[in-house]
């Protein structure tokens, strides 16, 4: 099934948070940038290490939102590593989706059930995602996670 690059989204947050880092990583390129808590991660070796250092108490989700496809945004031209490697005929292929991610956070010592208690977002972010199609599917060739929101706890 060819999923559009706007559930793509969607389903990269829902993999995150359940942890299903293969399913996670194999919507990236081999060599996608992934800028993650002001964190550059090179390809998928790099960001599936940094997920497996994840405390395993830590719970969190993401609520994904304001899913918009559009021309690159200027936040592009300050992170100029995540639009390469772009040759002229992948950029025809290139889509542009922007978002808004607000992230919800519970440390968990003692693995307890959900539901969890919090006292409200802990972050709140702006997604910009590049994909490309490659395999006859889109996949993220960049991400950049920019927090505009840390609320106290």
């Amino acid at each position: 099934m060819l999923h559009s690059p706007e559930t793509q989204i969607v389903r990269f947050f829902h993999f995150l948070d359940a942890r299903r880092y293969e399913a996670l990583l194999d919507l990236m390129t081999p060599d996608a940038y992934w800028l993650r808590q002001n964190q550059p991660h090179h390809g998928r070796a790099q960001a599936l290490a940094t997920l497996q250092s994840r405390h395993p108490g830590m719970r969190v989700r993401h609520a994904v939102s304001n899913v918009v496809r559009d021309e690159p945004d200027p936040v592009w031209r300050d992170h100029a590593q995540a639009m390469a490697p772009r040759s002229a005929s992948a950029a025809a292929e290139d889509v542009f989706v922007s978002n808004y991610l607000t992230a919800y956070r519970f440390d968990d010592p003692g693995h307890q059930p959900p539901p969890w208690r919090v006292r409200g977002p802990h972050k709140f972010s702006v997604v910009h995602t590049r994909f490309v199609m490659q395999d006859g599917r889109w996949q993220i060739a960049a991400q950049l996670m920019l927090p505009e929101f840390v609320f106290e706890e």
